[in-house]
């Protein structure tokens, strides 16, 4: 039976967009056949979605007076170091709802399907060769699986880098009905995704859709340059000054 975990004990007037992850292969093993695309739909859409990017300001010269001059003409001074931009979210998944429309359905599987779609994508593909041979002390480098984050109109290219999953309400198997994830997300950006053109296509539309949505709320033309005027003035002293 096809799993279905949308919840009905609810009504919506309208029909709500789910959010999903969508895997983004590079090419097919075989070249006659197609790349094979794997989804997950979320049964609920996170309630919040923290977005962060850091870094560090830095000036650094130049090897020569050349380059340092490039450096502080098209940095105004300095550049900022910062690693690609982050995403954090939880996930929720519960099979009560479904159980109690039908007690058959559960079978002896619980929300295990969900997670373990989430662990490989977490995972990426099974470490071979030369990882078998580490020592079991050493810390393995796993390749997680390329990603599109489908948030509504916003699509964007990540791969997970965190998971934390607290399984909760157990069925007498000891399979558990529902479970919370939380995810973290590395955005996949410029430097980070030119080996796969469907992930730099994807980056290319976000960063393109971004822009579209700065025109609306930027601040231009005679507004803009009065508000520098204003920031250039001379201030007036305060408290009391003559």
């Amino acid at each position: 039976m096809t799993r279905n975990l949308e919840p009905t004990l609810l009504g919506f007037d309208q029909q709500l967009a789910k959010g999903m992850l969508v895997t983004l292969p590079q090419t097919a093993d075989d070249k006659k056949t197609e790349p094979s695309v794997r989804a997950l739909r979320f049964q609920y859409n996170p309630e919040t979605v923290t977005r962060t990017r850091a870094g560090q300001w830095e000036t650094k010269p130049g090897k020569t007076p050349e380059q340092t001059k490039v450096l502080l003409d098209g940095q105004r001074g300095g550049g900022l170091h910062a690693k690609s931009e982050t995403l954090a979210m939880k996930l929720v998944f519960d099979v009560t709802e479904a159980v109690l429309r039908d007690r058959e359905w559960a079978g002896t599987s619980g929300v295990l399907p969900e997670l373990a779609m989430l662990e490989g994508m977490a995972l990426g593909k099974d470490q071979v060769g030369e990882e078998e041979k580490k020592p079991a002390t050493k810390l393995v480098s796993l390749n997680p699986t390329e990603l599109l984050l489908m948030l509504g109109p916003r699509n964007f290219p990540v791969v997970i880098t965190g998971m934390t999953i607290v399984e909760q309400r157990f069925d007498p198997s000891l399979l558990p009905l529902r479970a919370e994830v939380d995810l973290r997300m590395r955005i996949l950006e410029v430097g980070e995704n030119a080996a796969n053109n469907k992930v730099a296509q994807v980056f290319k539309n976000l960063r393109d859709q971004r822009s579209q949505m700065e025109e609306l709320a930027a601040v231009k033309g005679a507004d803009a340059n009065t508000l520098i005027a204003q920031a250039l003035a001379p201030q007036a002293k305060l408290n009391g000054a003559s």
